[in-house]
């Protein structure tokens, strides 16, 4: 059989054996009978979102979190029947699909629960939402000093059911913060002004990844961890308290191999005049491929356990790497554009620090055209093809 490299251009290593210890790592930290929601929006951060959805349900995960309809559509299409949390505000134009494939809304504004309870009602169908109250973020949610009034209204539309009240905190992996415990008291207040009325919401959840991590009080009755269950932390300069393990690895392969004599331009631009002969690698991935243009110049790839620079301008389909001091580079050579080699290791924390941006979009946008490989226990299990989106006729 074909190797990885000599099947694929470049491909997604998701390993679910560290997807699986990340998970231990956070039943450690969350007391028993709190539930867990996966965030698995934007493809799971890129890791293959009915794939990982899976593993996490095998681990026991109550719900899964997605951003919109669509995401939450295509994870019923894969075969998945948990439930499924919107975790962003919807438009009137998702209900139809939210009804249909039995989603779990969020809501912000009286104006979409009316709406939603209208087409329920026509269907004499009834609906669970989780209520976003707004308690500093600045974003979505209905804005905390409304979220009473708001509540009890939706209460009285007879095809809505609220099982869940949630807000996000903006600072949450940052410990020392007061903010957090600004936001904290508010979400408190509206929780114990509701149950003073009698009213008693089943779910209550406040904590990220960055929550779960530093304030283990603020759990209630769900948690809701993304960036670490996928071995990264929130920030790149939080202490670790846990044990991650990253999951992803993007990888390459070396397939053409030139030697330049000295004053020979690389790429585009001119941006990089060789100084002495040098051997160059050239490999297979661009900005199309989510390896940003600004690596240009000053990101680093792993060959054969060595760091090797990228010289020049990334291209949209190509970047070439200084090979000069790893002469027995090949070509077929394996390239880890992210994750570890020997005993090297680049992470989303250092592309993203290279970048001037978060380690999130990294993730989200790596290896955009690759394959997902999923190894499990060592060995390659499942294979998510390089166009992950599901088509459905009549959609």
């Amino acid at each position: 059989m074909p190797s990885r490299a000599q099947r694929y251009r470049s491909w997604v290593e998701v390993d679910l054996d560290s997807f699986r210890h990340n998970w231990n790592e956070i039943q450690r930290l969350v007391r028993s009978g709190v539930k867990v929601l996966q965030v698995v929006k934007a493809d799971a951060y890129g890791h293959g979102a009915i794939s990982i959805s899976k593993a996490a349900l095998k681990n026991g995960v109550y719900a899964l979190g997605v951003a919109n309809a669509d995401e939450g559509m295509q994870l019923r299409v894969g075969g998945i029947d948990a439930p499924i949390i919107l975790l962003s505000p919807s438009t009137v134009h998702e209900i139809d699909e939210i009804i249909k494939y039995d989603l779990t809304p969020s809501v912000s504004d009286v104006h979409f629960a009316v709406e939603l309870n209208r087409k329920l009602i026509e269907r004499n169908a009834q609906l669970p939402v989780h209520i976003e109250i707004d308690t500093g973020m600045g974003r979505s949610g209905t804005i905390y000093s409304d979220a009473i009034a708001m509540i009890r209204s939706i209460l009285d539309l007879p095809g809505i059911v609220v099982e869940g009240i949630f807000s996000h905190l903006s600072v949450s992996e940052r410990k020392d913060d007061e903010y957090n415990f600004f936001q904290w008291k508010l979400f408190e207040k509206i929780v114990t002004g509701l149950e003073k009325d009698g009213i008693y919401i089943p779910i209550k959840h406040i904590s990220n990844s960055g929550c779960v991590l530093n304030f283990s009080r603020f759990n209630l009755d769900m948690v809701r961890p993304g960036i670490m269950t996928y071995g990264v932390y929130p920030s790149s300069d939080m202490a670790p308290e846990v044990d991650l393990l990253p999951v992803m690895s993007f990888k390459t392969t070396v397939v053409i191999l030139k030697d330049f004599s000295a004053g020979h331009s690389i790429g585009y631009g001119r941006s990089h005049i060789t100084k002495s002969p040098a051997r160059f690698a050239i490999i297979p991935v661009g900005y199309a491929d989510g390896y940003g243009f600004i690596m240009s110049n000053q990101g680093h790839v792993l060959i054969r356990g060595e760091r090797a620079p990228i010289a020049g301008r990334v291209s949209m389909d190509m970047c070439t790497v200084d090979v000069t001091h790893i002469p027995e580079c090949e070509i077929g050579d394996e390239v880890v554009l992210m994750g570890m080699q020997g005993e090297e290791y680049i992470s989303a924390s250092e592309i993203a620090g290279k970048s001037g941006t978060i380690s999130y979009e990294i993730l989200c946008a790596l290896g955009k055209r690759a394959p997902r490989v999923f190894v499990n226990k060592g060995k390659s299990d499942t294979v998510e093809p390089k166009l992950r989106r599901i088509f459905i006729p009549g959609e």
